[in-house]
């Protein structure tokens, strides 16, 4: 209502927040066209969100990924006049990069095991320099030691960059699950989940397997829409149809509300 009243041009906001937007029941009779610009980050944008968000906002996108500590942005991937034209499946492949670096930054994604650089296309830690990149942590020389490595910065991100220098980020090291040996990023999960009709929120994390088989479980947390109705076996079944096997969540539960940090990000640590 606030948009429509006041003319909203430009619209800077967490990824979170764009998804609640688009599940908004006024979202089809609200004007946006004095709408320009949308700009999200914070999380990857869900594919049923980017949908609903392009059709409706009818604007330019950027889709930023940034942390505090190079007080901004590190990249962003940007659908202008000319990218909006293209058609939808390469909309929503631009809306799921992070693009290219921002002025004045160098991104680089580096193999595990040596720190060297990955081969394009393949998943590493992606490193950052730049100008406004902290010079260490205040009064944490253990932990500036740690993060920063050679002149680089540890982001704590897995990503990909293509043969063309973009970036698409896969899953925080941290939130990666370890299934029987195999990789699994929370991040891809998390997609294929809240594209079922009738979720409104996801989180993916690993829990402890108590068989000790498997090391850990795939375990999706999900907030359903307002009235919507879905049980476990039927999640399954739509996660199996876009996953392999052992990436489908072991692990289901319904819960009312999904809590949010104070930046509109779902808040992992208090959910497990």
């Amino acid at each position: 209502r606030t948009m429509e009243r006041e003319g909203i041009t430009v619209l800077n906001v967490a990824s979170t927040m764009v998804a609640l937007l688009c599940a908004s029941p006024t979202l089809r009779v609200t004007d946006f066209t004095s709408l320009r610009l949308l700009s999200c980050g914070g999380s990857p944008l869900a594919d049923a969100s980017a949908k609903v968000a392009l059709s409706s906002f009818g604007c330019e996108f950027f889709i930023s990924y940034g942390m505090t500590e190079c007080c901004g942005k590190i990249s962003v991937s940007r659908l202008g006049p000319s990218e909006l034209g293209l058609p939808h499946a390469e909309q929503l492949r631009l809306v799921g990069s992070q693009g290219k670096p921002f002025t004045g930054m160098e991104v680089r994604v580096t193999a595990a095991d040596s720190g060297a650089d990955a081969a394009a296309g393949e998943v590493g830690e992606v490193r950052i320099r730049g100008p406004t990149v902290l010079s260490e942590y205040w009064r944490r020389p253990e932990a500036s030691a740690e993060a920063l490595v050679g002149g680089w910065f540890r982001t704590g991100d897995l990503g990909v960059l293509d043969s063309r220098g973009w970036l698409t980020l896969v899953d925080r090291a941290k939130d990666m699950i370890l299934f029987a040996g195999e990789n699994v990023y929370s991040a891809e999960v998390e997609r294929v989940v809240a594209s079922h009709a009738a979720v409104h929120l996801a989180a993916v994390y690993g829990v402890p397997d108590p068989s000790g088989q498997f090391g850990e479980l795939v375990k999706a947390v999900v907030q359903l829409k307002d009235g919507a109705a879905l049980t476990r076996r039927e999640l399954q079944t739509h996660c199996a149809s876009h996953l392999a096997r052992y990436k489908v969540p072991a692990v289901v539960e319904f819960v009312a509300l999904i809590p949010l940090t104070g930046s509109g990000k779902v808040h992992k640590s208090v959910l497990k």
